[in-house]
């Protein structure tokens, strides 16, 4: 069973401003299905399913990030390594923050274009 794990997963660092924020999981084309818990922040080379998942990060009073990524096979996307979380409120209604331009290879992150209006907050 462990030679199969090793086979159907890739190891995962996730880092997050500030740290100790809960991780959860589920497949990407089931989302009605419950999260999963991976573990809490900063997690460092942990095992996850490959293919395209939903992964949500929630710490109280700040706002909850999800992020949807990769293709099948690869590895969550290096957007994953270091997560600035914004206390709730803190950003305008309807807006999400978005990493700086070359530091991840989507157009909006953490996935919410299309769904809410953008904007971009330079780190302090």
């Amino acid at each position: 069973m462990i030679k199969l794990w090793t086979a159907v997963s890739s190891k995962v660092t996730i880092n997050t401003e500030p740290q100790g924020a809960e991780v959860f999981w589920k497949d990407y084309d089931k989302p009605d299905t419950t999260w999963r818990w991976a573990g809490i922040t900063p997690l460092k080379d942990v095992r996850m399913p490959r293919g395209y998942l939903r992964i949500q990060l929630r710490k109280n009073n700040y706002q909850t990030i999800e992020y949807s990524g990769p293709q099948l096979y690869e590895r969550l996307g290096a957007q994953l390594a270091n997560v600035k979380m914004d206390k709730t409120g803190s950003l305008p209604e309807n807006m999400v923050r978005i990493a700086k331009a070359g530091d991840h290879d989507a157009d909006c992150w953490p996935g919410a274009c299309g769904t809410k209006r953008c904007l971009r907050i330079p780190d302090r």
